[in-house]
């Protein structure tokens, strides 16, 4: 009755997922403001962040050194930044026609349907945003975080890859970027299968293809290269 298991840092499925993290003075907690308790137990040791609250979220990471912020030293290496955009603009693609067949296209289809639907590329923002993004870390070798909107902060950075809280951050990091659904396989299994009952018949098969031909043909280097991570985790 006096055993204790102690967790530095976790993630539990209660009121659509709670994520804790523990500092040495402080425990800070992230989550849908709307449960029970949301800025009200113990205020003067626990730190309560909504998880809408994007400002807030990486004020908190950063400053606590989970993140790795943007350099071209290993962005330019690991291609997070295209990956990234690469998921983005197909989601829209299935977003505009849910029939396309993805694992059909090609590059110059893709640069076609660009031109064609600039305004819903251009309202969405992301893919232009990191295609902006990746021209700027190959001019300048870094990106001023102050002059990126807080929403689009998390395209740009992936956990410290030797902050003990890695797996917890990037599981984070990749439900605050829901279209790259490869991240969010990766580190968020239960966002992810939740988005996937949600997809079109045509989307999951290019789901499941991409999956099978990046990720899981090696998890292990797959995730050195993308994220950084040299050591395996066996829930993974």
């Amino acid at each position: 009755d006096k055993l204790v298991f102690r967790h530095d840092a976790f993630w539990a499925n209660h009121f659509g997922g709670v994520y804790v993290f523990l500092d040495e003075k402080t425990t800070t907690v992230i989550c849908d403001p709307s449960v029970p308790g949301f800025r009200r137990s113990r205020p003067w040791q626990v730190g309560y962040i909504s998880l809408s609250d994007h400002q807030r979220i990486y004020e908190f990471l950063a400053s606590t050194n989970r993140l790795q912020l943007p350099q071209a030293s290993w962005v330019q290496d690991s291609g997070l930044y295209q990956h990234r955009a690469d998921m983005a603009l197909r989601a829209l693609v299935n977003q505009a026609d849910p029939t396309t067949d993805l694992n059909a296209i090609d590059a110059i289809w893709l640069q076609t349907w660009i031109h064609r639907n600039s305004a819903l590329v251009s309202a969405d923002g992301v893919y232009p945003f990191l295609q902006t993004m990746i021209r700027t870390i190959a001019a300048s070798g870094s990106i001023k975080m102050q002059d990126v909107a807080p929403e689009n902060r998390f395209l740009l950075v992936r956990a410290a890859p030797d902050h003990p809280d890695q797996w917890l951050t990037n599981r984070l990091i990749a439900q605050l970027c829901p279209s790259d659904f490869v991240s969010r396989f990766v580190f968020d299994k239960q966002g992810f299968y939740a988005a996937y009952e949600q997809y079109s018949e045509k989307f999951r098969e290019y789901v499941v293809a991409t999956l099978t031909s990046t990720y899981l043909r090696d998890k292990l280097a797959f995730r050195k290269r993308l994220y950084g991570l040299k050591e395996d985790n066996t829930n993974a």
